[in-house]
This record gives structure tokens, C-alpha cells and sequence, in this order.
């Protein structure tokens, strides 16, 4: 630009004339004027973006953007990209975590910078998040000594009062539904939870815990009875037994009965797009639960789908519903199992396969059930 501002002052140019042009028609004046508007709107695109970056933040303002150094790291031969799926846990997964906010201690927004003494401080959208874990005991106790004064004269005995929101029962209402949660949920054993807590420090012994949960469940029994009724009106259910050991019902074994055998019957019905389960332990069958299920159900309501194996103890005798077993065998697990049972013959035929490998003993042992 300065160049070419000393050619036009000094009339070199192409075909230029020696006649100086008047005003602003003078070509240094229209060179100048067009420099000087392409600062005006230099400046005034710059004042735009940092009134965007003061009220929105810098969108862009990441390390890959700020540093004069873009390469991507050096990946070595050997290394593998790790695979999709398996990385950290992001913060925003802790859901039932606490979260603390951290102030600055010395700078607020709108401060100088004190790295370069010239720009000023903003809040980014973003904080630098650090997610912290503890480890403590599945049920915390926490020992409250409240300091007792007493009168030297008339024997008055005074004690200040329990923090806000702490009861006067020693089993906060939060222990129940987490021993109900590691027992039930979980699988967890009480003689485990037990042992678990003494070596923390914390003892619950087992008795205690079924002592917390038999209390629990004589309060919430108008609500399993109000889901039990709910689940009874279902237009799809499934059912089946399992055998189970209750050393509650091996005493009471009544030598004259001819049932000896203790099951647990696990039912899941569908209802008004609502899924609900349940466990019965006892002496009855699957059929005999979902006959007491069913005396639940509302007249007039259309017979529900039964999805159960092909047993004739899995069926009421009294309530009518309708078997899925035998109709969904026939349209999608006998395909299948024609398939598979081609496939595995043709393994052994073409001695892909041996017999005493464990892929051929696992195969011999699909045929077992059917000789």
C-alpha cells in the first residue's frame, strides 16, 4: 500500500497524467480513503467478536485453536486405538453424586489478567470438572456426642438438641431401602452384609437387618398388594418354577403330604405398558400362583397371553388363558433349531469337528434331551 501511495503521489503510473486531480478525486486521496476504510471495518469486525466472545464465551477457544503447534501426538506401531465403549465414566454419568462448586479465591470475572496485565477475566461455560471417589461402608453410622450440662444445685440434667434433620431413631428411613437393595437387588447375603460392616467398623448384625426389612414390609404390604391386584389385569404374562431350599418349610414338612419339593415361581406380567414381577416361594406350582394371580383379574376382561414352557403345572386348571408356548416354538424356535441341528450334524459328517473337543462334547450334549 505504501508503494503504490508513492507511485500515484509521484504521478507514476501507466498512462498516468501530470494534471494533479482535484479533492478527493485525487487517485492518493481514493487510495488513502480505501485504507482507512478497511481499518474502520477491521476495527469495527473486531469490537463485533469480542462483544459475542464477552456475553456468549469463545466457543473455540481450545487448546487446538490457541497453540501455534497443531500436530496430531505421535502414535507408536504397536499401539491399538482403544476400542468404542470402553472409556472413562464422563462426570456428567454421576448422577447421584454431590456436586461442590469451587470459587475463585482471588479472581472474579471482569478482573485484569494478571498473566498478561492487559485483557480481563470471564467466565467460561465450561468449569474444570474433577470427579472425586470415597470408599465407606454400604450403611454409615456417625456418633453424635451432645455435650451435657448439669446443675450443681438443683440436679437439672440439660442436652442440646439433634442436628436438623436428624431423628431420634437410630435406623435413619435411608438404611431400609439400602439393605433392601443389597439383599434383594444384589444378592448379598446377611451374614455378608454383616461381615462387611464389623470390618469397617460399622456392625449391623443380621438379625437386625431382617428386623429393619420385616418392619419395612409390614408398612409397604397395601402397596405390593395394590401392585399384585394391578399386575393381575395384565394382557400378557410369564411364568415358571425353579426349585428352592427354605429350611422354614423343610421342618414343617408334613410326613403325610406327597408333595416334598419347595419352589420359587417367578411371574412377569404386562399391563398399560407397565412390566411387573414377581416371586412366590412356597409348595404350589406355577400354575397354582397364577391361579390365585388370576382370581385377582376383573370380570369381563378377554383371557391373557400365557408365554410358559410346555408343562401341565405351569397352567391353571380353573382360569383360561391363552398358550403361547406351542405357537411361538413353531414360528421362530423351530426354524432355528432345525438349522442348528443341521449344522452340528454336518460338523461331526465333514470331521470338522471331534468328537472329544469341547466344542464336540457341547454339541453331543444338545442331542442328549432328544434320545
Amino acid at each position: 500500500m505504501a508503494k503504490t501511495r508513492r507511485r500515484i503521489e509521484g504521478h507514476d503510473l501507466p498512462g498516468g497524467t501530470a494534471e494533479p486531480l482535484p479533492g478527493r478525486c485525487h487517485p492518493a486521496s481514493i487510495t488513502s480513503e480505501k485504507a482507512r476504510l478497511r481499518e474502520v471495518l477491521a476495527e469495527k469486525e473486531t469490537s463485533i467478536g469480542r462483544l459475542c466472545k464477552y456475553l456468549l464465551g469463545a466457543p473455540t477457544e481450545t487448546a487446538r485453536n490457541i497453540l501455534k503447534d497443531k500436530t496430531e501426538p505421535v502414535r507408536k506401531k504397536g499401539d491399538k486405538p482403544n476400542p468404542r465403549g470402553h472409556g472413562k465414566n464422563g462426570a456428567g454419568q454421576y448422577t447421584g453424586a454431590a456436586r461442590v462448586r469451587i470459587e475463585q479465591p482471588t479472581l472474579n470475572s471482569g478482573d485484569p489478567c494478571p498473566s498478561c496485565e492487559k485483557g480481563k477475566l470471564y467466565e467460561l461455560a465450561m468449569p474444570s470438572v474433577f470427579v472425586h471417589i470415597v470408599g465407606t461402608a454400604p450403611l454409615k453410622a456417625t456418633v453424635y456426642e451432645r455435650i451435657r450440662l448439669r446443675c450443681i444445685l438443683c440436679g437439672d440434667i440439660f442436652t442440646p438438641e439433634l442436628p436438623e434433620g436428624i431423628s431420634e431413631q437410630k435406623y435413619d428411613d435411608s438404611a431400609t431401602p439400602m439393605l433392601a437393595i443389597l439383599k434383594y437387588g444384589c444378592g448379598m447375603p446377611f451374614n455378608r452384609i454383616e461381615t462387611l460392616q464389623r470390618n469397617l467398623g460399622q456392625p449391623l448384625p443380621a438379625s437386625t437387618q431382617w428386623g429393619i426389612l420385616d418392619t419395612a414390609a409390614v408398612a409397604l404390604a397395601p402397596v405390593m398388594d395394590a401392585m399384585v391386584s394391578f399386575a393381575a389385569q395384565g394382557t400378557l404374562l410369564h411364568n415358571d418354577d425353579t426349585s428352592a431350599k427354605v429350611l422354614a418349610f423343610l421342618k414343617e414338612q408334613d410326613p403325610d403330604s406327597k408333595r416334598k419339593g419347595i419352589f420359587t415361581t417367578g411371574m412377569v406380567t404386562e399391563s398399560e405398558g407397565h412390566q411387573v414381577a414377581m416371586f412366590m416361594t412356597g409348595r404350589q406350582h406355577a400354575g397354582e400362583n397364577l391361579h390365585d394371580l388370576l382370581k385377582r383379574r376383573a370380570t369381563g376382561l378377554p383371557p391373557p397371553i400365557q408365554m410358559c414352557a410346555a408343562l401341565s403345572r405351569n397352567v391353571s386348571k380353573d382360569f383360561q388363558t391363552i398358550l403361547a408356548n406351542r405357537l411361538a416354538y413353531r414360528l421362530n424356535t423351530e426354524p432355528v433349531m432345525t438349522t442348528r441341528e443341521a449344522w452340528c450334524h454336518q460338523q461331526f459328517a465333514e470331521k470338522t469337528v471331534e468328537p472329544n473337543s469341547g466344542l464336540g462334547k457341547a454339541i453331543s450334549y444338545l442331542f442328549i434331551p432328544a434320545r
